[in-house]
C-alpha cells in the first residue's frame, strides 16, 4: 500500500468527492487515473465541490458498489482496507503464473458514478 494519496491530494484540490467505495468521485466518474506534482508554487483551486458525488452519500439511492463487493470489505457503513487487501493478497496467489495480480476493482466498475457525477 502506498503513503501518497493521489486520491487525496485531488480532494483537497477540490476535484471531488469520496464515495462509499472509497474512490474520488469526480465530474468525471471515478474510473480514472490520477497523479500529482509536487511543487511549492502558490496555487488557488479554481472550484470548490458542494455537497456529494455519490449518490448513497447525497440521498440515500444507489449502493451499486456495496452489491459488487463479493468480500464484505466494503459496506453501507464503510471501508475496510485491510479485508479487501487480504482478498487481493489471495487473488495475486491463485493467479501467481500471471505476475502481480493484486487486483479486483468490482467496487468501481460498471456504477452510475464510473464515467460521471451521476448527482449532477
Amino acid at each position: 500500500m502506498s503513503h501518497w494519496s493521489h486520491r487525496h491530494v485531488a480532494y483537497i484540490s477540490g476535484m471531488g468527492t469520496f464515495g462509499i467505495n472509497n474512490m474520488l468521485i469526480t465530474e468525471a466518474g471515478c474510473s480514472g487515473r490520477l497523479g500529482t506534482l509536487v511543487t511549492d508554487l502558490k496555487m488557488e483551486t479554481d472550484r470548490k465541490i458542494e455537497g456529494e458525488n455519490c449518490l448513497y452519500k447525497h440521498n440515500g439511492t444507489c449502493g451499486v458498489c456495496v452489491k459488487k463487493c463479493q468480500f464484505g470489505a466494503l459496506t453501507s457503513e464503510g471501508y475496510d482496507r485491510k479485508k479487501c487487501y487480504g482478498i487481493l493478497l489471495e487473488n495475486d496467489e491463485y493467479h501467481n503464473d500471471m505476475g502481480l495480480t493484486d487486483v479486483c476493482g468490482k467496487c468501481v466498475v460498471g456504477l452510475p458514478c464510473s464515467y460521471k457525477n451521476p448527482v449532477k
